[in-house]
């Protein structure tokens, strides 16, 4: 019996929930906001965090990563739902991929 995999899968679920309840805190308004110059915009902020999960499995899932050649500019996203809907297929990557490792 292998409870390893399901219990990191039962884990990443439990985060995913925490995740969604921060962002979901997010206000439409302030998506623009910086604390700084330099600073991504809290929009730019919430869409990366909404990515992490989804972007972790696809690096997970592959040979090699060259890092030289990666995007690291992050996009504004164009309102919350789109924050939601990344988080939401962000999760459902993540989960295709622990959910391979039973």
């Amino acid at each position: 019996m292998n409870a390893g995999p399901e219990a990191m899968l039962s884990e990443f679920r439990e985060e995913a929930v925490t995740t969604k309840r921060i962002l979901d805190r997010v206000p439409a308004d302030k998506l623009s906001w910086r604390r700084h110059a330099k600073s991504m915009s809290l929009g730019q902020l919430a869409l990366h965090i909404a990515a992490i999960p989804g972007s972790i499995a696809k690096l997970a899932q592959l040979d090699e990563f060259d890092a030289s050649q990666a995007n690291f500019e992050p996009p504004a996203p164009k309102d919350l739902s789109e924050i939601h809907s990344t988080l939401d297929e962000s999760v459902r990557s993540a989960e295709e991929c622990l959910s391979g490792y039973e």
